[in-house]
């Protein structure tokens, strides 16, 4: 029967046998999440618009969705093993789909022991024990015309206890001995006049007269999903982080990110992600996953995990990122 279904798809739709095993690891993953076909709708709407294939675009009948819809829904009613069976059989590639959930604030209690770090920039976390940071200088003007030319700058990177601080000869620059298991905070500036970014960065208010920024942490998640195919989202959640100036005589308020959870393309956990904007400047914190190399860098499978289920060794990545927080810098 599942092969009867795949094959009409297949043959009226265009759907390639890589779309239809995504679809059948969206369901693994969601099937208990879903209590309408509208909600089931708005997630295939997601799988395919991340899709770049002509025969994608082209589905673009509402009612084509439904029919995909109505079958997946059916399939429901089998077993997970035959969906399993299937998916070894069909599965080339990972999946790639958002769940929409309530937005959150961050949990700002620290683990014992924890230490408040503050880069130079006002970027500000809390960093569970043996972490360590390395901090970049990004107030020198040579750093500042760098970071205005590339559109970007790393801000500071976190390392855990197992790896320690090294020299890189080349660029004398210091950094974590490894490129993965590390969390790197990077920010891109001037994000109204990049071109990633610029259409639609800001309008002028009607009534006041005023610029109005649109930019938001929407923005870099699409960036992302233009930029980083290997990337693929299986987990997004909004989250709300504290900002604060000194300028403004101490004023507080709320800015809106985006909690990401990410898998490669071989099923494993790739990255979280921690998503804002303040005013014209994007702030990306990205723990970069291990790939499998045995030890305390072993993989992690993306089945069965969530932000809100995440196995213990990530707990401190999470403390990192849910207590992050801007407490911007004087002017001038």
């Amino acid at each position: 029967m599942v092969n009867t279904y795949t094959g009409l798809l297949y043959r009226d739709y265009g759907l390639s046998i890589d779309i239809l095993s995504r679809m059948f690891l969206l369901l693994l993953v969601h099937m208990q999440g879903f209590a309408t076909e509208i909600e089931m709708l708005q997630v295939l709407l997601h799988l395919m618009r991340s899709e770049k294939k002509s025969h994608i675009q082209s589905l673009k009948d509402r009612l084509i969705y439904i029919d995909i819809i109505n079958w997946l829904m059916f399939l429901l009613s089998g077993t997970i093993a035959l969906l399993s069976t299937v998916l070894i059989i069909t599965s080339t590639t990972a999946f790639a789909t958002s769940t929409p959930q309530q937005q959150e604030q961050p949990t700002t209690a620290a683990a014992a022991n924890s230490t408040t770090y503050t880069d130079d920039t006002g970027f500000t976390v809390d960093l569970p024990p043996g972490w360590t940071a390395i901090d970049q200088d990004n107030t020198s003007q040579e750093a500042k015309e760098t970071a205005a030319s590339q559109h970007r700058e790393t801000l500071v990177e976190f390392c855990p206890e197992r790896q320690s601080a090294v020299m890189n000869i080349s660029t004398q620059m210091v950094r974590c001995d490894d490129d993965f298991g590390i969390i790197q905070v990077s920010r891109y500036v001037n994000m109204d006049t990049n071109p990633d970014f610029a259409r639609g960065a800001s309008s002028i208010d009607p009534l006041t007269g005023l610029i109005v920024m649109n930019l938001t942490a929407e923005d870099l998640v699409d960036f992302h999903d233009r930029g980083s195919p290997e990337m693929i989202i299986v987990q997004s959640k909004d989250v709300l982080v504290n900002v604060s100036s000194i300028d403004n005589a101490g004023a507080q308020w709320k800015t809106t990110g985006k909690l990401i959870l990410a898998a490669n393309q071989i099923n494993q956990l790739g990255w979280i992600q921690l998503l804002f904007v303040d005013w014209t400047s994007g702030y990306e914190v990205s723990y970069v996953a291990p790939k499998g190399r045995g030890g305390a860098g072993e993989s992690i499978s993306i089945f069965g995990i969530g932000l809100d289920n995440l196995p213990s060794e990530l707990e401190p990545i999470m403390q990192i990122m849910t207590s992050a927080n801007l407490q911007r810098p004087p002017s001038g």
